[in-house]
């Protein structure tokens, strides 16, 4: 790793985002009180800092507010122990990026769509998958 692409690593590792209130007060976008996100948008390619990766959903995010770009925020104990057993935990943040639903698709960051009957979507589709031959896939199907 070279000393320019360290210190960005370095740098986006400290950044923590903090959103004042017109009383001047910190407040913060996490569930857990006391949380401080991290803005993931400081450590993605310009392309990407105003929207989520495909297969997530971040319906509250704003392109032309990087106020509302997507940010980490720290689990809380459950959510913690539920991914470390591989269990959905909810989103920890208002605009915390979210793997799209089972059984929905994401073509974009702000859409989520019901998988259309022919076709499944396992959780984090960007785009629904053609059913197998004769395998049956109803509306909203997560498994072919």
């Amino acid at each position: 790793m070279n000393l320019r692409a360290g210190t960005r690593l370095l740098l986006s590792l400290l950044m923590w985002a903090w959103i004042v209130d017109s009383a001047g007060a910190a407040a913060s976008p996490c569930s857990m009180e006391g949380a401080t996100p991290f803005l993931i948008w400081m450590t993605v390619p310009p392309s990407l800092q105003a929207s989520c990766l495909p297969g997530f959903y971040c319906p509250f995010i704003n392109p032309l507010d990087n106020s509302t770009w997507p940010a980490i925020c720290p689990p809380t104990p459950q959510c913690t122990k539920d991914r470390l057993g591989r269990k959905f935990c909810s989103p920890q943040g208002l605009y915390e990026p979210q793997l799209c639903k089972e059984g929905y698709y994401c073509p974009d960051f702000l859409t989520q769509k019901i998988c259309p009957e022919g076709y499944y979507c396992p959780m984090g589709s960007s785009s629904p998958r053609r059913c197998p031959v004769l395998a049956s896939c109803p509306e909203g199907s997560a498994k072919s």
